[in-house]
């Protein structure tokens, strides 16, 4: 009985490292193509403010386990925001 609960905690281990693996893998694979979704981000941001949203630049990068979208340039527009 013993021999079974470990083996079967074994398995459940590795089966746990070989997912993670994969998904690490995956997402290291996708996220290049992040910094395409520019205008996506921009119009999600527009329509949460209400303001015209214009980004410079968008870099995607590791942060630890983490992937992290940096947003560079960003402008958001208003009629009562003070111009610059």
């Amino acid at each position: 009985m013993l021999q079974r609960l470990l083996r079967f905690l074994w398995w459940s281990v590795a089966a746990l490292v070989v997912t993670l693996a994969v998904t690490l893998s995956a997402a290291r694979l996708l996220l290049p193509e992040m910094s395409e979704y520019r205008s996506q981000i921009e119009s999600l941001a527009a329509d949460y403010l209400h303001r015209q949203v214009r980004i410079g630049s968008l870099d995607a990068a590791w942060h630890g386990l983490s992937p992290v979208l940096r947003l560079k340039r960003v402008v958001v527009s208003g009629g009562d925001l003070p111009a610059q």
